[in-house]
């Protein structure tokens, strides 16, 4: 690992147990897991998938995968001891490895390479000092027609996403020139979210440093269920998104390998 890389690992080992409680309920990420599954365009059984999540935290997407369809084959790669060992509590009978995502070893390029028919990418690259290498470090591990999902944020950073270590965030052009530097071809690539996702996002900037303290859970009862509340009417809101508008922010773009 890089000095960079190790210490954004360990920063996430000390996230982990109770950052993926919390996400489990937070509006963005119910809403990024729905434009997920909408990129992805899994097939139904019977026809053939396997799937690999790049930076696949606790498992909690892998573990939607399974749900939906227990024969496709999943592998995942992560930074974090901590989210891995989660994931590895949950799919016993996935291949999932500890690596730096920027430059994978050889053994684990080797064992999946040309195995994926579904990739993804989600809110891991803005973490990273090297976006370009850890896209590129995908294009080998895919089959010929396979395809990579990427979702990163935009907008302005707030206290949390300092906290969880971003380094930047994102507008449509800057993923594009990125991913096209790292030797994918841009199928489709959107902004999207506004107006509710991105009312719930400047939220979360403007509470500062008490989102960092809901995440850890430390807030108080009444700041806990107003949260809560807030969290719920959110979920509904958020149905009613644009599909693609100049102030969203979150941006999600599906890849295939030219």
């Amino acid at each position: 690992m890089t000095d960079a890389h190790a210490d954004g690992a360990s920063e996430w080992d000390a996230h982990w147990p109770k950052v993926s409680a919390w996400m489990q309920t937070n509006p963005a990420y119910k809403y990024r897991q729905k434009l997920i599954w909408r990129a992805l365009g899994l097939p139904a059984a019977p026809v053939p998938a396997r799937v690999l999540d790049i930076g696949c935290g606790d498992g909690s997407f892998l573990r939607s995968v399974n749900a939906f369809r227990s024969d496709i084959a999943i592998a995942g790669l992560e930074g974090s001891g901590e989210g891995l060992d989660l994931a590895r509590r949950a799919l016993p009978g996935a291949v999932l490895e500890q690596v730096d995502l920027q430059s994978l070893p050889p053994m684990v390029v080797d064992r999946l390479r040309n195995f994926v028919t579904h990739a993804l990418c989600s809110e891991v690259i803005e973490h990273v000092d090297r976006p370009i290498d850890v896209l590129a470090t995908a294009r080998p591990l895919l089959a010929p027609t396979g395809v990579l999902v990427v979702t990163v944020p935009a907008g302005p950073m707030s206290a949390f996403d300092r906290h969880v270590g971003h380094r930047k965030h994102y507008t449509r052009d800057m993923l594009r020139a990125e991913a096209e530097a790292a030797g994918w071809q841009v199928e489709t690539l959107w902004r999207t979210g506004a107006p509710f996702h991105t009312l719930y996002r400047l939220m979360v900037v403007a509470r500062g440093e008490a989102a960092v303290r809901d995440s850890k859970g430390q807030s108080g009862s009444t700041t806990a269920a107003a949260s809560g509340l807030a969290f719920r009417v959110f979920d509904a809101l958020n149905q009613h998104n644009f599909d693609d508008a100049p102030f969203g922010w979150q941006i999600v773009a599906r890849l295939r390998a030219r």
